[in-house]
């Protein structure tokens, strides 16, 4: 009777890992989508601007992608000291 206890002890344990794992998983293709739809939405916003707007900021319309791709890696302080 003990062994059968603590059997299915070990079972419910390595389940409950599983379903954390599974969890965790799906958290961060939650992130990875809302993430791509915050990049996506920046994207479309700087390509509705003008040129002169983009060259006030100092961006190419040819570097929009990149810039807001790269800007996902950068600090919030990175460029408050520019």
């Amino acid at each position: 009777m003990i062994m059968s206890t603590l059997s299915v002890g070990r079972y419910e344990n390595a389940g409950g890992a599983a379903l954390t794992r599974l969890a965790a998983a799906a958290r961060r293709l939650w992130l990875a989508y809302i993430t791509w739809r915050i990049e996506q939405a920046a994207i479309m916003a700087l390509h509705s601007m003008s040129d002169r707007d983009l060259n006030d900021i100092g961006l190419p319309r040819s570097e929009i992608a990149g810039a807001v791709k790269a800007g996902r890696h950068a600090s919030p302080h990175s460029a408050a000291g520019d």
